[in-house]
C-alpha cells in the first residue's frame, strides 16, 4: 500500500485535509468483539450450511442411543462423545478462529482504525499515518445487516463498519453512496429472526415473480411463432 506523506501547509497538514475531504468517516477498534463479528459473518456467508450440518449430525448421534437401546456400551459412549463434541464445535467454533486471529501480529488487538471514504476511494488512518486502502472499483460486494455494513474488497479483505461508529456522514445514506461508487452487487443479510423470515418471504416472492415473467415471455414467443407460421 502506498503511504501518504504528511506535508505541512501553514497550520494544516495533508492528513487533516484528508479528514476534511472525507464524505464518511468510520472509526473502529479492532478488539475481540469486532473479530467475533467478522468471523461469524464470514462463516455465515462463506460456509452457511456447516453449522446446520454439525448441529444436525451431532443431535442425531446424541439421540441414537436413546432411540436404539440395543447399541453396545462402547457405541453409546462414542455416540454421546462425538455428538456432544460436534454440537460444541458448531456453537463455539468462531471462538477458535477469533483466538487464532488475536495471536496473529497482522490482526493484533486493541488497534484504533479510522476509515476515510472520499470521492475516489478508501483510506485508513492508523497510528497517525494515513494509507490508501483502495479505490471503489476494488469492492466486489456489499452486505448489510441490522448493525453493520460489510465491504468485500481487494479479493480477500473484508471491512466491517459498525453503523454506530460513523463519525462523519449518515449511515442511513451510506448504502446508496457506496453502491453508486462501486456499482457492485448488494445483499441484505439480516440476523434478527423476524427480519430473516421477512427476507426469505421477499426472496420467495421475487423468485415466483421472476418465474411468472419467464413463463409469460415463453408464451409470447410461442404465440409469435404461431402467427409467423400462419
Amino acid at each position: 500500500m502506498e503511504k501518504n506523506a504528511v506535508q505541512t501547509c501553514g497550520d494544516e497538514t495533508e492528513d487533516s485535509r484528508e479528514f476534511k475531504r472525507a464524505k464518511y468517516i468510520v472509526r473502529v477498534r479492532r478488539d475481540k468483539k469486532l473479530l467475533k463479528t467478522f468471523v461469524k459473518f464470514s462463516n455465515r456467508i462463506r460456509h452457511p450450511r456447516v453449522t446446520v450440518y454439525l448441529v444436525t449430525v451431532g443431535a442425531m448421534l446424541v439421540a441414537l442411543p436413546i432411540a436404539n437401546k440395543d447399541i453396545a456400551l462402547p457405541g453409546v459412549i462414542i455416540s454421546y462423545a462425538v455428538g456432544a463434541l460436534m454440537l460444541l464445535f458448531a456453537l463455539f467454533r468462531h471462538n477458535i478462529s477469533v483466538s487464532m486471529m488475536a495471536d496473529n501480529p497482522a490482526t493484533k488487538l486493541d488497534v484504533e482504525l479510522t476509515y476515510l471514504l472520499g470521492s475516489t476511494g478508501i483510506q485508513v488512518e492508523e497510528g497517525g499515518k494515513i494509507e490508501n486502502f483502495g479505490n471503489y472499483k476494488k469492492i466486489y460486494r456489499v452486505w448489510e445487516d441490522e448493525k453493520f455494513f460489510y465491504l468485500g474488497m481487494n479479493e480477500d479483505d473484508l471491512l466491517v463498519f459498525p453503523k454506530e461508529n460513523f463519525e462523519t456522514g449518515d449511515p442511513g445514506t451510506f448504502r446508496d453512496f457506496i453502491l453508486d461508487k462501486s456499482r457492485v452487487d448488494f445483499r441484505w443479510v439480516p440476523t434478527r429472526p423476524d427480519n430473516i423470515i421477512k427476507n426469505r418471504i421477499a426472496q420467495m416472492r421475487w423468485n415466483m415473480a421472476k418465474e411468472d415473467e419467464e413463463e409469460t415471455e415463453k408464451k409470447e414467443k410461442k404465440e409469435k411463432k404461431k402467427k409467423k407460421g400462419i
